[in-house]
């Protein structure tokens, strides 16, 4: 009877050393938990980051590429594209967008910083901007930090 399950299990071990191990993202993608990384765009440009992110996360968030500052740089003038790059990678690699961040102390435009507004159009840029950003990826990214370390 031993040499049988010895047996068995050294075949089992045989069998599994066979097998290529899974990736992080199979493992995560199999137990239903998002396994994501901070991205910006110049990682895209290194083809085995980009392979790296593709194999091995089903989510990715834009480092500062979606963060006010680098996002609305002049008043009312929105540049997304190294926002739409992101996005873009992770649509055409099947994994899942999570907005980082809309508002934060420590990416806050200069026209802000040496700005002269009122409460209320502050509340009014920040609404704005908001809206803005968000309508551009509704549908493509289901999840956004919206204020991020606010106090």
């Amino acid at each position: 009877m031993r040499l049988s399950i010895y047996l068995t299990l050294a075949c089992s071990v045989f069998a599994f050393s066979q097998t290529p191990e899974p990736t992080l993202r199979e493992l995560a993608d199999a137990n239903g938990v998002a396994l994501g990384a901070a991205v910006w765009t110049n990682h895209l440009d290194i083809s085995e980051h980009r392979q790296t992110l593709a194999q091995e996360f089903n989510m990715l968030t834009p480092e500062h590429e979606a963060k006010m500052c680098m996002v609305q740089k002049q008043r009312g003038v929105f540049d997304f594209r190294a926002t739409d790059e992101l996005v873009a990678f992770a649509e055409a690699n099947q994994m899942t967008v999570r907005g980082h961040t809309l508002v934060w102390h420590a990416c806050t435009p200069d026209w802000i910083e040496s700005g002269n507004f009122s409460r209320d159009e502050l509340i009014a840029i920040m609404r704005d901007h908001i809206y803005t950003v968000v309508g551009r990826y509704k549908g493509r990214i289901p999840v956004w930090d919206v204020v991020n370390e606010a106090i």
